[in-house]
């Protein structure tokens, strides 16, 4: 059957910046009842929202090449926006690892090169997604760290940007958000100082020895005064929350707090691509909304959770 490599949605916020929630309940393919449903919008036009290109198999929307393999390019964060001009212009960026797999989801190359994309948007109406521009099909080269692939925040006018390589170490590059698409102009943490000098994808010096394992979102939280990782272990659907009192730490060791429905999924890949969202999330009040995916057998489900903590 047809099916795309990545697709995209947004949805409407109430006057007070916080989530459109509906009311009553909401049924999800898997039949699990919700509280609530989240409206979402967009049409990719039978296209995926990040450019398969012509040596990925490009030639369906899918990444699927005749010999059985699949390129998968497929974010492991939300975009980082970098520009905001507060109606509705902003510039946002996405590190994708350009991941050839096989049939069973085995990487080809371990760390593969990465891709990045310019995202931008004017208006958000009648289902009208962001644009999206290839920067560079490989603006990191294979067996380096695929800064910003996993995750990143904007402090004062500067990008960090997070990387994971494929034994699990995380290292951390800052770049001014106006230089973004200029690689020379990045810098990177190692061994607790900032360098011109980037370091080798082993290079134990640059490991921050930071969050769970998975998927996950950083940010700074207000009422904890620290910044925060929160995101999965390596599989599964519980929840970890690390903190630190500078970007690059020393992260504490992650704590699990919750653990989610799990999917029921033949393959036993049931939940993924946990991520918080404290854009949307009362800060005064210390919550945070939290989503995953729910994989079953008989479709996909985004669930949202809303973490109230003490």
């Amino acid at each position: 059957m047809p099916f795309f490599s990545s697709s995209a949605s947004y949805t409407n916020l109430d006057g007070n910046g916080s989530l459109a929630l509906g009311t009553g309940t909401a049924t999800s393919p898997s039949g699990t009842e919700y509280p609530a449903a989240l409206t979402m919008y967009g049409d990719t036009h039978n296209q995926s929202f990040f450019p398969i290109q012509a040596d990925e198999c490009g030639d369906n929307q899918a990444g699927s090449c005749s010999d059985g393999t699949r390129w998968a390019l497929w974010p492991n964060s939300p975009p980082l926006v970098t520009s905001d001009s507060g109606n509705g212009t902003i510039i946002a960026y996405t590190w994708i690892k350009n991941s050839h797999l096989t049939d069973a989801l085995v990487p080809l190359v371990d760390d593969p090169s990465t891709s990045l994309y310019r995202i931008s948007s004017v208006t958000g109406e009648n289902d009208t997604l962001p644009a999206v521009d290839l920067v560079d099909e490989e603006f990191y080269q294979a067996g380096t760290f695929a800064y910003g692939n996993y995750g990143g925040m904007v402090i004062n006018a500067t990008a960090n940007l997070y990387a994971q390589n494929n034994t699990g170490a995380i290292a951390l590059s800052r770049v001014p958000v106006d230089r973004v698409e200029d690689v020379t102009t990045y810098q990177y943490m190692v061994n607790g100082s900032w360098t011109t000098t980037r370091p080798s994808i082993n290079d134990t010096a640059a490991d921050l020895k930071a969050t769970a394992g998975g998927q996950g979102t950083f940010y700074f939280s207000q009422p904890m005064d620290s910044y925060v990782w929160i995101g999965q272990g390596e599989g599964g659907p519980d929840l970890y929350v690390t903190t630190a009192p500078i970007p690059w730490g020393p992260w504490t060791d992650a704590e699990q707090v919750f653990t989610f429905p799990n999917g029921n999924a033949a393959d036993g890949i049931g939940a993924y691509s946990m991520q918080a969202h404290p854009e949307f999330s009362d800060i005064a009040a210390n919550q945070t909304y939290v989503s995953y995916t729910k994989a079953n057998t008989g479709g996909y489900e985004t669930p949202l959770y809303l973490i109230q903590w003490a």
